[in-house]
């Protein structure tokens, strides 16, 4: 049986002066996911994470966590170099909002 937290991602990609909603192909992009634990249980926590005690795996903690400006290796070119933008949002199975991260990021 899996967790009870559903996720929303909303991704944009900035050409110009304008965001550009990407939708969602494959679990990438603007997507809805049922069941975020079983989306993240094979999941590698990023060494940052880790080393600031954010949690990417259930059951999480209550808290605030903060990560400061950090950079990753992304070992599949997914994204074309530019600047994206995303919203990440986590409720209940009852629609109750837990957690909602705001991200700019820069792939090049």
């Amino acid at each position: 049986m899996g967790c009870l937290f559903q996720g929303s991602v909303v991704l944009s990609k900035k050409l110009g002066d304008t965001w550009i909603k990407i939708p969602c192909i494959g679990k990438i992009g603007s997507c809805n996911y049922t069941d975020v634990c079983d989306l993240l249980k094979n999941a590698q926590c990023p060494a940052p994470f880790v080393s600031h005690s954010i949690p990417c795996k259930c059951p999480f903690t209550k808290g605030n966590y903060k990560l400061p400006s950090s950079e990753f290796i992304v070992e599949v070119a997914v994204f074309p170099t530019g600047d994206y933008h995303a919203v990440g949002k986590l409720s209940t199975g009852d629609n109750k909002s837990v957690a909602c991260v705001e991200l700019f990021v820069t792939f090049g």
